[in-house]
């Protein structure tokens, strides 16, 4: 019998890429899974096919602004936790 992956996913939506870097290595360091992108229809997409348990975005993205990404997943997971940076 397997041992199931308790790691929790988290997605980081982050345009600046020092910012987006430290972000990922930081839960890493922390034992999580983490995903990046750095705009919001990516991350939009990725949120759509994959689970993720919290999701880090940052207000300014290109694309799909943070607040509309956060409205679209918040419509569809209401139980994911969101972070702003």
């Amino acid at each position: 019998m397997g041992m199931k992956n308790l790691q929790k996913r988290i997605l980081i939506v982050e345009s600046d890429e020092n910012t987006r870097d430290g972000l990922r290595e930081f839960f890493v360091v922390h034992n999580y899974l983490v995903d990046t992108e750095k705009n919001g229809a990516e991350a939009f997409k990725k949120l759509n096919s994959e689970y993720y348990d919290a999701l880090i975005v940052d207000d300014n993205i290109k694309q799909l602004s943070g607040i509309k990404l956060v409205e679209q997943v918040r419509s569809k997971n209401k139980s994911i936790t969101i972070y702003f940076t």
